[in-house]
């Protein structure tokens, strides 16, 4: 499933082309079209072969055109159309600028601890996203049929609940000699405390509002956290975070500084959110919207850590 989709339509020879790049977690999927007609695709597998830019030969009927695309920047897309060594369109000056760091981080695995990327602590996070993201649906879905303050006492009370869950999985998963699990590490730790809060919120304020507010509250209490311990050398938070990103070479004393600013920018933007639009636009803002900026805003923060780190 495509996390983001960029859209290029170039004129070329008077004739307007559709081009998509699909990118996911572990492929990106680029395709061709013109007239409605899908004249070309190609399919790159991250880890699973040198990164590269994707090049879409074009045939005859489309003026043997040569599609070819890649990254500009950590988050953009570039492309450019040439036939033969005439380059015909290009949406930026130097469209592929990303491609060697990306060819740097993605480069295939071989099994050895050389490499940059740890797969074991992503798939090792997975049951704490998962319960993350399912604590944030369950208020989204009590919220919607009560009134916020219900819905963050029943979320609230269901994060608790993942304590007992944890602890009877474990139990019966070393009877099974199975790995054991962690729906409470990362991420999904800091949403059970967020949800307590707003429990807080709602118990002693009584209001929708104050429920509304708490993701700034929570921003910046996480901020200050956050700066503090940047200031101190990320002792803790920042050295404890760095563990659950699969880079290996995270500088965690910048994490730490990056991540604080992130969490300002995000009360900052909730705090805009409810005091200027409904109710129903900020849940939907807190389910979609909300979890939006954070990954574009994490990103940022591991990429400036991983700068920071090549700098060291």
């Amino acid at each position: 499933m495509p996390l983001w989709t960029y859209r290029f339509a170039p004129v070329v020879d008077g004739r307007a082309l559709r081009v998509s790049v699909a990118v996911g977690w572990n492929e990106s999927r680029v395709t061709a079209e013109q007239d409605g007609a899908l004249l070309a695709s190609d399919t790159l597998r991250f880890r699973q072969e040198p990164y590269r830019t994707q090049q879409l030969q074009l045939p005859p009927e489309a003026g043997n055109l040569l599609v070819e695309v890649g990254p500009r920047t950590w988050y953009t897309y570039g492309l450019q159309v040439r036939r033969d060594d005439e380059v015909l369109y290009q949406s930026h000056a130097d469209p592929f600028a990303y491609v060697p760091k990306m060819q740097a981080k993605l480069s295939p695995s071989t099994g050895s601890d050389d490499g940059e990327i740890d797969m074991a602590r992503v798939k090792r996070n997975a049951p704490a996203i998962s319960a993350d993201l399912a604590l944030g649906l369950l208020f989204f879905i009590v919220a919607k049929l009560t009134n916020l303050t219900t819905a963050a006492l029943v979320a609230a009370g269901a994060g608790l609940s993942l304590y007992g869950v944890q602890w009877l999985l474990n139990r019966v998963f070393d009877r099974l000699q199975r790995p054991r699990i962690d729906l409470l590490g990362g991420l999904a730790m800091f949403g059970v405390l967020m949800l307590l809060l707003s429990a807080g919120f709602a118990w002693l304020f009584d209001s929708e509002m104050a429920v509304q507010l708490k993701a700034t509250y929570l921003g910046l209490i996480a901020a200050t956290f956050f700066a503090i311990d940047a200031w101190r050398g990320a002792p803790y938070l920042g050295k404890r975070l760095a563990l659950y990103i699969a880079y290996k070479d995270i500088d965690p004393h910048q994490l730490a500084a990056s991540f604080a600013l992130v969490g300002a920018v995000m009360a900052a933007v909730n705090a805009a959110v409810a005091l200027t639009f409904s109710k129903d636009t900020w849940l939907l803002y807190t389910l979609w919207g909300d979890m939006l900026l954070a990954v574009v805003l994490s990103m940022w923060a591991i990429e400036r850590a991983r700068g920071k780190a090549a700098m060291r």
